[in-house]
Order: structure tokens, then sequence, then C-alpha cells
């Protein structure tokens, strides 16, 4: 290397120590804003079950037991299936749930490639600069 590129990358080290701190201040930001978008999502999320459960209640009583036409209204029987006891119940998985999550695993590993990238790069010219002193 030149004594004009030694120059060069001095002055650049700082530059780019001050933009690495920045991108770190930026992350936690973006967490903070993906975890409140994921808990105002859940909100949304939990109104809308309300709303189709009150929905599918009123539907449901909608239908005219007392009369003939309920057996086409509502189909045939169909034949009761036992089934066995489970030890542990399974939550059923929202599928939104499962999506946000994948974003956030996603996000998280962008941010943490992009930390590591900028570390290497740092220590990587901190390195050739004291290489050449």
């Amino acid at each position: 290397m030149t004594q004009v590129e030694l120059e060069e990358l001095r002055q650049l080290v700082p530059k780019l120590m001050k933009l690495f701190h920045q991108i770190e201040a930026n992350s936690d930001k973006f967490e903070k804003r993906l975890d409140s978008l994921e808990a105002g999502f859940g909100t949304r999320l939990d109104s809308l079950h309300e709303d189709l459960t009150t929905r599918f209640a009123s539907a449901e009583s909608g239908f005219d037991t007392s009369s003939d036409t309920f057996a086409e209204q509502v189909g045939p029987p169909e034949e009761s299936v036992e089934l066995p006891e489970t030890t542990k119940e399974i939550p059923p998985h929202d599928p939104a749930e499962i999506y946000w999550g994948i974003f956030g695993v996603f996000v998280h590993f962008v941010v943490h490639r992009a930390r590591v990238s900028i570390e290497h790069v740092l220590r990587f010219i901190a390195t050739m600069r004291y290489q050449d002193e």
C-alpha cells in the first residue's frame, strides 16, 4: 500500500466507527419498532377473533331447528368417531403468528450479519493500519 492509501484508510476508520455505532443504535430502535408492531398485530388478531366468534354465534342461531328444512340446511348427520384421549392438548397455530415469527428471525439475522460484517471490515482496517506502522 502506498502512503496516500494508508492516510485515506486512517481518515476512513473514524467515519466507519461512527457509522457502525449508528447502525447499532438504529438496530435497537428497529427491534423495538418490530416488537410494537407485533403487539399491535396481536391485538388486532384478538379483536378479529372475537368479532368472528360473535358473527358465527349469530349465524348459528339463524337456523330454524323446528322445521323439516333443518336437515336440508345442515346436511346428513355424520357418524360419530371416538378419538383417543391425548395427554397434551396442542394449541392451534395462527398462520399470521408463524409468518411474523419467520419475518422477525429474518430481520434479526440481517441486522446481526450487518453488525458482523462491519466488525470484520473495521478489524481488517485496524490490522492493516498497525501492520504498516
